[in-house]
């Protein structure tokens, strides 16, 4: 896996926490992605033995910390981009759905694999303070991760108001937007078979996952 990949992961996981969740509803986004961070990192240092164990425990600790803080009905609409606009309600559904459970799989692989990395990197970020522009249900939080090679790796958490709460539906990596890489990676399935064979494809691998990690 590359270092940007890698990185992605990692970052990724950094938006979310148990803690962040209880947060005030006052709370500016930054304060929440701060927290988040800490808070993460201390349930990774409690559960990082078991998560190696145990698969299931890194899903049901991405299941309880990191998917209410996501809005992914709006992460998916900023994936599919138009074609968001012209599918019908149903596919909308399949696709968050699908790509939920793709979502939740990178956050198991995350834990798993690199949680001493995420520790690691947790303790050495800066947040600078960032305009949030016009919009008071918009916001942006930049925040620079201090890497141990001397590097400095920019990360941008893109935030709107969902409700009574803000949540996270994009990240920006090294000036990379994660939503459009994926847009990007999901176009040549969708000029080859549409949307339903997108969708389709995605469960079916997300069903291939689960079957593979519970030895089925």
């Amino acid at each position: 896996m590359n270092t940007l990949n890698k990185l992605s992961f990692l970052l990724v996981l950094l938006t979310v926490s148990t803690k962040a969740l209880a947060i005030e509803e006052s709370a500016t986004p930054r304060a929440l992605i701060k927290d988040a961070t800490e808070q993460l990192v201390e349930a990774l240092q409690a559960n990082r033995d078991k998560i190696r164990q145990d698969r299931t425990v890194a899903l049901e600790i991405a299941k309880q910390v990191a998917i209410p803080i996501i809005d992914f009905p709006g992460a998916s609409r900023s994936v599919l981009g138009r074609h968001w606009r012209t599918a019908t309600q149903d596919q909308r559904e399949r696709f968050t759905r699908a790509f939920r459970r793709k979502l939740e799989s990178v956050y198991v692989t995350a834990m798993i694999n690199y949680s001493d990395d995420i520790v690691s990197a947790a303790r050495n970020i800066s947040y600078p303070n960032t305009n949030s522009g016009d919009n008071p249900r918009l916001a942006v939080v930049k925040t620079v991760i201090h890497l141990q090679s001397g590097v400095k790796a920019s990360v941008d958490y893109k935030l709107h108001r969902v409700g009574d709460s803000w949540k996270v539906f994009d990240v920006s990596i090294l000036g990379i937007s994660l939503a459009k890489t994926y847009r990007y990676t999901f176009a040549r399935e969708l000029r080859r078979r549409g949307l339903d064979g997108l969708i389709a494809k995605l469960e079916n691998r997300n069903d291939a996952t689960i079957a593979s990690s519970s030895g089925g």
